[in-house]
């Protein structure tokens, strides 16, 4: 694919940039601080570019910067240097609004640096940490890093665009355990449910699970993650309380903003993608659990015994788990829940 004229002056200044870095550290910084230079079409386009008769030693430089992309997990990406980063940082210091950041986000020099291994980079490190505290800032940059990406032209190449999905239903994930938002819900939800169809299609039977899993992480863990069935109602009413304190008092939004979805309807929304999920993949404990788990809490909540499949996924866990390697946790969970189900 070629590369627009002003992207084409851009790589080039980037890889000139590069390849005068005086040492290995320099060389990483200027390579991380633009991410254009990872897209594997820029590495390509570049090699092309390069006289093989006379410029050897950026061949080289280009061969050690596509080792580099290929070999690079999203967790080992350094923070802070890329464009995306430079924006929220011009926003926590005043320089821009954030209606400024969004028009910034979405120009050309940003989102030509958009690819996979930057975008999940990015998602991932707005899903750390606590949530308690960090919120509005991560739904902050979340939400500009959505609008470099809607408007990238690449966005639904595979890679990107897993990155954006996963990305996307990840953070959702993490921004509904503090604060209730039916638009974060939707963004996380739909977002997943096209990673899940993509999945699907391709017949990739681990990326299905993957992602049946954080969807079911994404609808049920808001509703039952540090709850317990005895407080459970005190739990929800000042989850539900945050919503309207942060979007309600604060933003001027109406009731219909925090509306969740009541927690039957959450839970056994929940409960179809761990199906999904364990369909995918008949013998993993952590879907086992998953399953069990929410099945558990459901019954806690409506009375009612355990359906079938999720008595069997007890089962299945506690004798999957018996081995001597495995995780400890896990088993423990396993043997609680099997407890439950013979004083029944």
């Amino acid at each position: 694919m070629a590369l627009a004229p002003g992207t084409q002056d851009r790589v080039r200044q980037a890889f000139a940039e590069l390849c005068s870095a005086t040492n290995e550290q320099e060389f990483l910084d200027r390579l991380f601080r633009h991410p254009v230079l990872l897209r594997g079409d820029v590495v390509q386009w570049l090699a092309g570019q390069i006289d093989r008769s006379t410029e050897q030693e950026k061949l080289s430089r280009l061969a050690m910067a596509n080792e580099i992309r290929m070999s690079i997990l999203a967790s080992e990406y350094p923070p802070d240097l890329g464009p995306v980063e430079q924006i929220w940082r011009r926003v926590d210091s005043g320089e821009l609004s954030i209606e400024q950041a969004h028009v910034a986000a979405r120009q050309l020099p940003v989102t030509e640096s958009l690819m996979g291994l930057y975008v999940t980079h990015l998602f991932f490190s707005l899903a750390e940490g606590d949530a308690h505290g960090v919120w509005r800032r991560s739904r902050m940059r979340g939400d500009i890093l959505l609008s470099a990406l809607d408007a990238c032209a690449h966005r639904d190449e595979p890679a990107l665009r897993r990155g954006r999905l996963l990305g996307t239903t990840r953070w959702a994930h993490f921004l509904l355990t503090e604060v209730p938002e039916v638009r974060v819900l939707e963004l996380g939800d739909a977002a997943g449910r096209a990673a899940l169809t993509d999945a699907q299609a391709a017949k990739e039977a681990d990326e299905v699970r993957h992602m049946s899993y954080e969807l079911a992480a994404l609808w049920g863990d808001p509703y039952v993650a540090d709850r317990s069935i005895e407080a459970y109602q005190q739990n929800m009413m000042a989850w539900r309380r945050r919503g309207a304190e942060e979007l309600g008092q604060v933003e001027g939004l109406g009731p219909e903003a925090w509306a969740m979805p009541e927690p039957e309807v959450a839970l056994r929304t929940s409960i179809g993608y761990w199906r999904t999920a364990r369909a995918a993949a008949p013998n993993d404990p952590a879907v086992l659990i998953g399953l069990a788990e929410a099945a558990a809490f459901l019954r806690g909540l409506t009375g009612g015994e355990l359906e079938d499949d999720a008595v069997s996924a007890v089962r299945e866990g506690v004798a999957i788990t018996a081995e001597p390697d495995s995780d400890a946790v896990l088993r423990h969970r396993f043997l609680a829940l099997s407890n439950q189900l013979s004083r029944q």
